[in-house]
């Protein structure tokens, strides 16, 4: 009788092969005998093949199947308890490239906690939430930057909710932050159809995870302001660019969506905050020189009075105003910090948002410790409106 032929055993097969009880040749996405008999392949495993490469060089052409997110640091939580300890991550296996990455348990926990949780904390209104928990993850999963987006904004929201891990979690969502940016510029660069609504959505994203990382007790008004405005020129790095792809953004179809204007006022105080921005704006006509500086001054208070229409718009505030506004604001420029104090107000109304709490607040009372005495009458409408001790 002829020795009976061997082969190397498979541990990884597909799940067709295993059922079969038949050699698996385990190459990826699809076996070889799956394709052969025209049949579905699927692996049984924790972990697959991203789209994400290690260096997510422009260069690079992601697969069209589903992407999973990369690790950006060696360590993964496994967790039995709130304290356990990060461990080593698994080395990928050995026939696939170094530079190929994977889902690691920590990328998990992130993606899921942004799924169930977090993504309900981005909705400014009730009709938003669709957008962030389905819409904007499927986005993520072929637009490298904002998928860092949401491990960032997932990250800092489980620091925010779990005190003991927070100095852990808050690094780890600065680490996202700094991949998301940098892989920002080439997305607005390369802008079309393709990736419009996710550089879309990820514009008052990064203004969230701005405010996350917003330290909240600087000593004095003064340093309140300056720790604001250094967050807010980091923002601002992309303005650049933003400026010029801006009408596409707001015209994709998630610009339309986010940004469209209700024909409604975004809550029962708006009529009030309409007549207070009819006084800013008169006063601006009155006090700014020259007129090209006005004019900015106006835009700004323009971007305001969009934000009644729709509170996202008060995320996009910081990156749409001009340099030069914006350059007042760090001089100190009464009218600008008054602009900066009424954007306070609106800032204010999402203050039940946990990346926004005090924040508006803080805006504030900041302007209207600073400002002079002629601007403190038209502060006395913003300090109202976040119940500032007078």
């Amino acid at each position: 009788m002829p020795p009976r032929a061997t082969h190397t055993k498979s541990h990884h097969g597909c799940t067709v092969c295993k059922a079969k009880r038949v050699k698996c040749d385990e190459s990826k996405p699809s076996c070889s005998r799956c394709v052969r008999h025209n049949r579905e392949c699927h692996y049984k495993d924790t972990r697959f093949q991203s789209a994400f490469f290690g260096s997510l060089s422009p260069g690079r052409s992601p697969p069209s199947s589903n992407c999973i997110v990369p690790s950006s640091s060696t360590h993964v939580r496994l967790k039995k308890g709130l304290n356990s300890a990060p461990i080593k991550e698994s080395s990928p296996s050995p026939g696939l490239s170094s530079s190929e990455r994977y889902f690691s348990t920590q990328d998990l926990e992130l993606v899921f906690h942004y799924t169930i949780s977090t993504a309900l904390t981005l909705a400014t209104s009730k009709s938003d939430e669709e957008l962030w928990q389905l819409t904007v993850p499927q986005g993520a999963f072929s637009n490298h930057f904002l998928m860092y987006g949401l491990l960032s904004i997932s990250s800092l929201h489980i620091a925010h909710l779990r005190l003991s891990d927070a100095e852990y979690y808050n690094n780890l969502g600065v680490q996202h932050y700094s991949s998301a940016m940098r892989l920002l510029k080439p997305a607005l660069q390369g802008l079309d159809s393709g990736n419009a609504d996710s550089v879309t959505a990820f514009i008052p994203l990064i203004t969230s995870i701005s405010f996350a990382m917003l330290e909240e007790s600087p000593p004095t008004p003064t340093d309140y302001l300056e720790v604001l405005l250094t967050k807010f020129r980091s923002l601002r790095a992309v303005k650049g660019i933003l400026r010029s792809v801006w009408p596409m953004l707001e015209t994709s179809p998630t610009g339309l969506f986010l940004f469209r204007d209700t024909g409604e006022t975004a809550d029962a105080t708006a009529v009030n905050a309409e007549v207070a921005l009819e006084a800013l704006e008169w006063r601006v006509h009155a006090e700014v020189e020259p007129e090209l500086l006005r004019t900015e001054y106006l835009d700004a208070v323009l971007y305001l009075r969009h934000s009644l229409q729709h509170k996202v718009r008060v995320l996009t505030w910081p990156l749409l105003v001009s340099d030069r506004f914006f350059q007042a604001m760090t001089k100190r420029e009464p009218a600008a910090i008054t602009i900066l104090g009424f954007y306070g107000t609106l800032l204010h109304t999402l203050e039940a948002i946990w990346w926004v709490g005090s924040k508006g607040y803080r805006i504030v009372s900041a302007a209207s410790a600073i400002v002079p005495p002629e601007w403190k009458t038209l502060m006395r409408w913003a300090s109202m409106r976040v119940n500032l001790p007078q």
